[in-house]
């Protein structure tokens, strides 16, 4: 990819609404699809799944879980798949939008699309915390991660496919499969311990400090044509889910918990 000469910090020339491919797309057609989704989301984690469970029993939904992992585990795997074989198409120090009807655009808005359809399958993630009463569970850090993750991802595919966000793509794949895999051995009654809990954390704070500095790096390239008021926001919002995972791991995993009891 090459970088375009524009370095407008407001640049809006690349919003697609009326792009037909991206609108032709399940849940692409317009912003209330999604404000729908997420207030449903957000209604159902903090008032209704709550007041539906109140007076009952949790329920158990071992074999669903199973499942569940299992789907993201391959659909995980298919999606790093992918991304590894759209690797030689992307730039580190710039990757711009890939708004053309090139036969390269296209498959990189449908992968774009498929990471996106992820997102919103994690937020089944919260719905069984409910449904099993782990309220407690549900943090302002796991709230924050699905909800930005699933909007961002929204707007990114809609109005500004493919570009940078490709690398979040790369890793957060990756991530997740190494993440649900986890969740499946823990939810065998054989694997109930892995020593390895802690580093799932670990993965996330990597991933996003990679994040950071895939987004600066852009910011900075002047000469590349990816809007900075959006790596500015990518910036803030990825560098606040920085500061949440690792308080989460200073917390449950150092000394750092010790000295604040």
């Amino acid at each position: 990819m090459t970088s375009h000469n524009s370095s407008v910090f407001l640049d809006m020339s690349f919003l697609r609404l009326k792009d037909q491919h991206i609108n032709n797309y399940p849940l692409m057609q317009s912003p209330w699809q999604l404000v729908s989704l997420v207030s449903l989301y957000t209604l159902f984690v903090f008032k209704l799944g709550p007041r539906l469970m109140k007076n009952r029993e949790p329920f158990g939904l071992k074999t669903v879980i199973v499942i569940y992992n299992l789907a993201q585990i391959i659909l995980n795997g298919i999606g790093f798949a992918i991304a590894i074989k759209l690797f030689p198409l992307f730039n580190f120090c710039c990757s711009p939008v890939n708004a053309s009807d090139s036969p390269e655009d296209l498959s990189i808005q449908r992968a774009h699309f498929f990471y996106l359809i992820l997102k919103f399958l994690d937020l089944l993630d919260t719905v069984f915390f409910v449904l099993r009463k782990k309220q407690s569970h549900v943090t302002f850090l796991h709230i924050h991660h699905h909800i930005g993750m699933v909007t961002t991802g929204w707007a990114s595919v809609k109005y500004f496919p493919g570009g940078v966000i490709y690398y979040v793509f790369l890793w957060n794949t990756f991530i997740h499969f190494v993440m649900y895999t986890y969740y499946l051995l823990t939810s065998l009654d054989s694997c109930r311990t892995i020593w390895w809990k802690k580093y799932l954390t670990l993965l996330q704070m990597i991933q996003h400090s990679f994040f950071i500095c895939t987004f600066i790096v852009h910011l900075f390239n002047f000469s590349c044509a990816y809007p900075k008021s959006l790596l500015l926001f990518y910036t803030g919002n990825t560098a606040l889910s920085l500061y949440l995972f690792t308080q989460f791991y200073l917390k449950n995993y150092t000394q750092f918990k010790n000295k604040r009891n």
